[in-house]
């Protein structure tokens, strides 16, 4: 496949939009299939969210986020599990 070609199926690739949620270098094919892949932009804003607010800022009041959260979670994964 030429070049021209490839740049125009990116173009047009319905998934195309998903590329800016994550961190990417420039021309980097990257597949590495033991990888976690390209970090994604909410991860690393959520990683922000826990060590500066949670961890931080909340100390052991950020606890009480985690207490409650757990049965939130675990009521949506039932159905799954």
């Amino acid at each position: 496949m030429e070049r021209a070609e490839a740049q125009e199926r990116d173009r047009v690739d319905p998934l195309a939009a998903w590329r800016d949620e994550f961190v990417m270098a420039d021309d980097v094919i990257y597949l590495d299939g033991n990888s976690l892949g390209m970090a994604p932009r909410a991860a690393i804003e959520r990683l922000h969210d826990v060590a500066e607010r949670e961890w931080a800022t909340g100390l052991i009041r950020s606890w009480d986020e985690w207490f409650t959260r757990r049965t939130g979670v675990g009521d949506r994964l039932a159905p799954v599990l």
